[in-house]
């Protein structure tokens, strides 16, 4: 079911060859996607806009939040951050004083960053604090943005990083109201985007500890 909701390269030189990285060679540790797109003509196609997008399992409506954040003191300081799946702060969402006791309300994010650009798809991390007593931890996923680009060549990747196959976390609808708990498949979609061409490509099956090549056409 789908819902639209570093590497580092060394060049190392013996016996005037190349030793190709354990990327190239399709071995790595969880998922990626390696990809090259050209025209109709095998023109390679550079600058096009790749955005990702998720299948997911259902697997009921048994919420996995079940931690509230009670503020008991008015001089309380809550913190609500998003990070990404390296720890770092994708943006605050919310730092102050909360005037109202009790159950907090529940916070939203709109899936962009500290300079307001849209996240690419993957998995972040809403962190909640007290006076810097960490809460709790809730897993977000975002899909349908663009990933990456691709080069001069018509190359792009996607790195295990931006592949969150496995989670679990708990949807929503538009209304804010629970909808279940969903699992990320070995699985996706990718659209293409340059100018005025458009391309979609669906049910693309990931495995694990191997690199999935794909040719994609984008007239």
């Amino acid at each position: 079911m789908r819902l639209a909701f570093p590497l580092i390269f060394f060049l190392f030189i013996a016996s005037c060859r190349d030793v190709e990285s354990p990327s190239d060679l399709g071995k790595i540790d969880g998922y990626e996607v390696s990809g090259k797109v050209t025209n109709d003509s095998g023109i390679p196609r550079d600058s096009v806009m790749v955005s990702l997008y998720y299948y997911y399992d259902y697997l009921g409506n048994q919420q996995l939040d079940t931690i509230p954040v009670i503020i008991t003191d008015t001089t309380q300081i809550l913190d609500v951050s998003i990070l990404s799946v390296k720890s770092d702060t994708v943006i605050n969402i919310y730092h102050g004083r909360i005037k109202n006791l009790g159950p907090l309300y529940k916070m939203y994010w709109n899936g962009r960053d500290k300079n307001n650009k849209p996240v690419p798809s993957g998995l972040y991390y809403m962190t909640f604090s007290l006076d810097s007593l960490f809460i709790k931890r809730n897993s977000l996923i975002i899909d349908g943005n663009i990933t990456t680009y691709t080069d001069q060549y018509g190359r792009f990747k996607i790195t295990n990083a931006n592949l969150p196959v496995g989670e679990l976390f708990d949807a929503y609808n538009d209304d804010g109201s629970f909808y279940g708990v969903l699992k990320v498949e070995p699985k996706l979609a990718l659209t293409l985007s340059k100018g005025s061409s458009y391309s979609e490509f669906e049910s693309i099956f990931l495995k694990f500890n191997s690199v999935t090549k794909i040719a994609l056409t984008l007239n």
